[in-house]
């Protein structure tokens, strides 16, 4: 194919719809786009320009992880390379979990004609999959409760409402794309099951929306997070003005011989007082005020 331009497309399907993956680049194809070699970047793709023809596109499960340093991350080995060239099918790009291949040979054979031979592979990428999801509940949901199981309603003020609320609504968003996913190969999975072949033709135009409308979400609570939590890091901190709605802790120690000095954080208090509290003012942060490190000591 003669090369005369690149263009980048959006990818209007996730990488795990494996059907609608394969139809959009065969559609492109008999456009006169073909993907380039190693096209694939983030939610993007490069494509050359060449003469319109059909082309059929194959993603084959791999085996390895093809995550950075995987035995899978540099793509296929010699012998899968080999093999499948003898088949008329060249390797083009790593996608996920992935190997994309094409062939413009009609009479080329399928690369996977045993739907039990491609759920096998399937499964290994659903475990892989599975461990993924296992990973991000615990280090996004259960780590941080366990960081603040002491003191939930402490941490909560002092990390302020609406990041909280962001971090949170992060996390869940991610672990849900994260269940879907999992979800789409078990479905992919018992369709191999049951004998059916893929669908190599799936209609992808009616997921392109929809995979637009998450990648929207996505960004959007991403960029809202970040803003909350630099509001929370850069914000001015103003004293109060007026009376405060509650007491101070130098009002309480009024008239009960103690009395209040202000200590640095890395202060320690001498053996010889008796300290009652050293700690940081967290309804004060909560609501915009300065925070203030106090410590109570009998006279």
């Amino acid at each position: 194919m003669t090369e005369q331009h690149k263009t980048r497309r959006c990818l209007p399907c996730a990488d795990h719809d494996v059907e609608a993956m394969e139809s959009w680049l065969t559609d492109l194809a008999a456009q006169g786009w073909f993907l380039a070699r190693d096209g694939f970047c983030l939610a993007w793709a490069t494509f050359v320009q060449g003469e319109p023809r059909q082309v059929r596109y194959r993603l084959t499960a791999s085996l390895q992880s093809t995550e950075f340093g995987g035995e899978g991350w540099q793509g296929p080995g010699e012998e899968a390379l080999a093999l499948h060239a003898s088949y008329g099918w060249d390797y083009v790009a790593k996608r996920g979990k992935f190997y994309v291949y094409r062939t413009q040979e009609e009479g080329a054979r399928e690369l996977d004609t045993d739907p039990q031979t491609q759920e096998l592979l399937l499964r290994e990428v659903h475990r892989r999959e599975n461990r993924t999801l296992v990973s991000c509940l615990f280090w996004g949901l259960l780590y941080p409760l366990l960081l603040m199981r002491k003191d939930p309603l402490l941490t909560l003020l002092n990390a302020g409402l609406w990041p909280f609320v962001l971090g949170l609504a992060v996390v869940l968003w991610f672990f849900g794309f994260y269940l879907a996913r999992s979800a789409h190969y078990r479905r992919l999975r018992k369709k191999l099951q049951a004998g059916q072949g893929l669908d190599h033709r799936k209609p992808w135009r009616v997921h392109a929306r929809r995979q637009a409308a998450r990648r929207a979400v996505s960004a959007g609570l991403l960029a809202a997070f970040a803003l909350s939590m630099g509001w929370l890091l850069l914000r001015p901190e103003t004293p109060p003005q007026g009376p405060l709605p509650f007491p101070t802790v130098t009002e309480l120690c009024q008239g009960t011989g103690w009395k209040v000095e202000e200590v640095d954080l890395s202060g320690t208090t001498g053996d010889e007082e008796t300290s009652v509290s050293s700690w940081n003012c967290f309804l004060g942060k909560l609501s915009l005020y300065t925070p203030l490190l106090v410590d109570a000591n009998q006279r």
